[in-house]
């Protein structure tokens, strides 16, 4: 039998085929891009992630015809707004989990909330792109899309709603939209009333074990699929990525460094202290699972964004062969050059580099770049309330093909870091999560998988340490001359 899982991600889907042993036999990208309108807007048309899937489904049916595939699973961007009519249809183009247009609503919003015992949490974690916010914003500037609203969901339950013509959500898409009263496991009342919507809008809450449907038979027979293929509710990226490296067995944080870099901490259900988006999960079962979710904004994209927009490169590893002694460098750089969510829930920060001089080169600033986010995910980190870093933290994403910058991530944190590619995956974790629904079998540890190890070196923690404290500061400095 053969698992498949689509990833919906922010610019490309990524597909992933995995058999009975949980070996990856098909793993592939499909790139795509969102819309800017205006600036701050963040759009994307939701049949373009349909066509994508179906493009793929096509072609993996036809090339591993000797399996059947027993299950297909979806995951992908959180937060996300998707908006159908009566007839299932597409309203307008999604609003993006980073699209920034509310960034002037946002404090008034939390100051609202904080009015009522039950929407207090909920002003703590309420910023740009949240379902809850994107919902309010199309009620208040387009009135004639809102009134023609009957079903709201996520990038990865539209897909799911497209391959099985059924509707469903899951317990990290409610927990993380703003609609969501985690304490008490309901839909908030006070908030549905706030933003004028109804709880059928938003559905009834799946474990992402649940099997939501079938791929429909039109869908099948285009496919030449003669079988039916379950198709779960799914997930989140960040929690399929955690399930992948077995968070769900273990008490460390891990990091998924891609374009945001996502800091996953596990925490007891009911343990909602500390900044983080605590987003809840459920597999299978009744036993809830209290993620607790810090980002840094523009981690990977901050990279991407020196090293395409600045150095006019596509080599992703450009100046890596000629950075000097780790821990030495003297330029430093503040990497929320999107933002932030989780430290001070500002949209509207921006970043910059510090300490330029006549000797600077371009690879310190590069350099810089890759140790300002090491420096990002510390502080988050610290403020979710890990006092003492673990033994060892997992990261997987794009940034763990560079080992320039694990061996940076390892001495400023402090710690070992492991560094997982492929069988980390929110891909990878979703088709484990699709197996689970279908036989039953949980996910085996990840201990045998192939990893990088990174470990920190005495001396060159005190250095990067001394540039840490330097650091902290510099968000105080801005907010002076802003």
């Amino acid at each position: 039998m053969y698992y498949l899982g689509f990833d919906i991600g922010t610019s490309a889907l990524k597909t992933v085929l995995m058999d009975e042993y949980q070996e990856i036999l098909y793993d592939s990208a499909q790139n795509y891009q969102y819309d800017e309108p205006e600036e701050g807007y963040k759009e994307m048309n939701p049949e373009i992630w349909f066509q994508a899937v179906y493009s793929e489904l096509k072609h993996v049916a036809a090339r591993f015809r000797e399996q059947k595939i027993a299950a297909v699973g979806v995951t992908g961007q959180m937060h996300t707004t998707v908006f159908l009519d009566k007839w299932g249809s597409v309203i307008r183009p999604a609003i993006m989990w980073n699209d920034t247009r509310t960034k002037d609503e946002i404090n008034a919003l939390k100051k609202k909330l904080t009015e009522h015992k039950e929407t207090r949490y909920i002003s703590k974690i309420i910023s740009t792109g949240s379902p809850a916010v994107n919902v309010l914003w199309v009620k208040k500037n387009e009135p004639e899309h809102f009134k023609k609203t009957v079903r709201i969901m996520t990038a990865y339950d539209y897909i799911v709603y497209r391959l099985t013509g059924c509707c469903s959500c899951d317990y990290c898409g409610a927990s993380t939209s703003s609609f969501y009263d985690i304490q008490t496991k309901r839909w908030s009342e006070i908030m549905l009333r706030y933003i004028g919507i109804k709880k059928e809008m938003l559905g009834e809450i799946h474990r992402s074990c649940d099997v939501i449907g079938t791929i429909q038979s039109e869908l099948c027979a285009k496919l030449k699929i003669s079988y039916p293929v379950k198709v779960i509710a799914g997930t989140g990226d960040n929690p399929a990525a955690a399930a992948a490296m077995g968070i769900l067995d273990q008490k460390e944080p891990v990091i998924s460094l891609g374009t945001s870099g996502v800091i996953i901490y596990p925490k007891k259900d009911g343990d909602f202290g500390g900044k983080g988006k605590n987003v809840l999960f459920c597999a299978k079962g009744n036993k809830v699972i209290n993620i607790c979710q810090g980002v840094v904004q523009a981690a990977g994209g901050s990279h991407k964004w020196w090293i395409e927009q600045i150095l006019l490169s596509d080599q992703m590893d450009a100046d890596q062969d000629k950075m000097e002694a780790l821990g030495e460098n003297q330029v430093l750089f503040y990497p929320h050059i999107a933002g932030d969510k989780t430290l001070y829930s500002d949209a509207g920060l921006r970043g910059a580099f510090l300490n330029l001089g006549s000797y600077t080169r371009r690879e310190h600033m590069t350099q810089a770049v890759l140790e300002g986010v090491a420096y990002a995910v510390r502080e988050v980190l610290e403020a979710m309330g890990v006092k003492k870093m673990p033994e060892k933290i997992r990261i997987s994403g794009g940034g763990t093909r560079s080992p320039v910058w694990m061996k940076i991530m390892a001495n400023v944190l402090r710690t070992q870091i492991e560094a997982h590619q492929a069988k980390a995956s929110p891909g990878y974790g979703i088709c484990l999560l699709a197996q689970m629904a279908d036989t039953g079998m949980k996910k085996r540890g990840t201990e045998s998988e192939e990893k990088n190890i990174y470990m920190p070196d005495a001396e060159m923690e005190k250095k990067y340490e001394k540039a840490y404290r330097k650091y902290q500061r510099i968000h105080d400095a801005i907010m002076e001359i802003r």
